[in-house]
């Protein structure tokens, strides 16, 4: 069943390679490729014990950002490269099991920006916290928000502005608004802005039905640096539910007017927003049908509500798509979109910023070559500077090996000489050996036994044997002189 609370995250980098990441119940969170026969590589277990709410961010660099939760609540931030490069702790939970704590992240050059939520006393508190030198600090509370399917979202501009957008908790009239906060190294400890209303009536005690919810809050930041939100929003005497739209230019601090893109009495609890050039679509999906709205060269006129024809049959997934393709980034503008597992990966209104159709102006195959060229170029500089690395690297290298062969040279004549050292000891130890056997060996010719000359008898139990032997040819031989008297 399609829901924005099971994404699969795709991929794609500079080379065209897809990468893929998604969770199963078995192996936890995996990694996946597209080969180029469209099928997918077997799953990779990256963190078998986790919780399957989860974020994933591409950065320039095309390293993968990640921060899950355990099966105890703790948050964990990974690095990956295909496989984990890093893996650090965040935040210790201080509940016993983990809950949907709608997880973000953004990486920037050297830090990691977290975004959470936290369940406190029956609140919910949006948390940001910040990663700095593989060390997190301590977290910090931006505000209460309400406890509805979607309580934040978040997303960065092109100026580096990190945006949320959330409905605080607390006055019966506080409608939908933001902070901002500058990720710039000047105003970086200023911290988050001050929340700037979006919606809500003035004074207050508001009439009944100027009492709106908000929920399932999507953005996207296209080409322009233009913000675009999308929003439900549901009056307090009303059944119906208006899938709404409003947009920010990057030079003005003024939003456009609500904008009532459809109506329904049923909640538009899968919709979000893209942008594919001067095209925005909003879209929804309901009992796995895809129904959309589009704007066309920002005509400020929207199509009517249609169902979008796609993938007949076919079960629809939620994606979040990134890309590193130049071409791409420039064109597209994508948080979420419904897509299929059909030879390989399909992805609805795909076809649109494909590069594959005849829409390609001379402006955009310029962009296209220019921005192309630029990447290419940033690459080439890198790999000149890579290999200007890797020269040190060896001549150290080279250095570090003409010293250790100078080294065991030393040492192998020091071996030699203990060698023939020892093979001296080991001669002088076998004479001395086998001086001390003869020794042993020549015969005793003292008699020690006790001889008895008056009876003539001897005690040849105290003699050994040989000296024995020895007695009696004596006496054999000489029998006066042993005879008695």
């Amino acid at each position: 069943m399609y829901s924005h609370n099971n994404k699969q995250y795709i991929f794609k980098l500079f080379s065209g390679k897809i990468r893929r990441l998604f969770f199963d119940s078995t192996a936890g969170i995996c990694y996946s490729i597209l080969t180029k026969r469209n099928t997918w590589t077997e799953p990779v277990s990256v963190v078998k014990k986790a919780y399957h709410h989860f974020y994933v961010a591409m950065d320039s660099d095309e390293y993968l950002h990640l921060v899950y939760q355990d099966l105890h609540g703790n948050i964990f931030y990974s690095k990956l490269n295909g496989t984990p490069i890093i893996s650090l702790p965040v935040l210790n939970s201080k509940s016993p099991s983990p809950y949907n704590k709608h997880l973000f992240l953004l990486p920037r050059k050297d830090k990691v920006h977290f975004l959470y939520t936290l369940h406190y006393n029956n609140n919910v508190i949006l948390t940001y916290q910040v990663l700095a030198n593989g060390i997190a600090e301590k977290p910090s509370a931006i505000d209460y928000v309400s406890n509805c399917n979607i309580p934040y979202t978040a997303i960065s501009d092109k100026s580096g502005n990190l945006y949320v957008f959330y409905r605080p908790c607390g006055s019966r009239n506080s409608g939908l608004g933001y902070r901002i906060l500058t990720l710039s190294r000047q105003a970086e400890n200023n911290g988050w802005s001050d929340f700037v209303p979006l919606t809500g009536p003035a004074g207050n005690e508001p009439a009944v039905s100027d009492i709106h919810n908000y929920d399932f809050i999507s953005a996207i930041v296209d080409a322009s640096n233009t913000i675009h939100i999308c929003y439900q929003k549901q009056s307090a005497d009303s059944k119906n539910y208006e899938l709404i739209y409003r947009n920010k230019p990057s030079n003005s601090d003024m939003w456009s007017d609500e904008t009532v893109i459809h109506s329904s009495v049923y909640p538009f609890e899968n919709s979000s927003i893209l942008a594919v050039d001067s095209t925005l679509i909003i879209y929804w999906v309901r009992n796995n049908i895809i129904y959309y709205s589009g704007l066309i060269n920002k005509s400020n006129i929207w199509r009517k509500a249609a169902r979008y024809n796609f993938a007949a049959g076919k079960q629809l997934f939620c994606f979040s798509y990134n890309t590193n393709i130049p071409y791409e980034q420039n064109r597209i503008a994508i948080r979420e979109i419904p897509g299929v597992f059909s030879n390989g990966l399909r992805l609805a209104f795909y076809q649109e910023f494909s590069g594959n159709g005849h829409d390609i102006t001379d402006d955009n195959f310029k962009d296209m070559f220019v921005n192309s060229y630029k990447t290419l170029k940033s690459y080439v500089d890198n790999l000149l500077e890579a290999n200007g690395i890797l020269k040190n690297q060896v001549r150290e290298l080279m250095y570090r090996y003409d010293s250790m062969s100078r080294q065991y040279e030393k040492l192998k004549i020091e071996i030699q000489l203990l060698e023939n050292e020892l093979r001296q000891l080991k001669n002088d130890f076998n004479l001395a050996t086998t001086s001390i056997m003869k020794t042993q060996e020549k015969p005793d010719y003292r008699i020690t036994g006790n001889i008895s000359y008056k009876t003539g008898q001897e005690n040849v139990g105290s003699f050994n044997k040989p000296v024995a032997k020895k007695v009696r040819l004596i006496r054999y031989l000489a029998p006066k002189k042993y005879s008695k008297k």
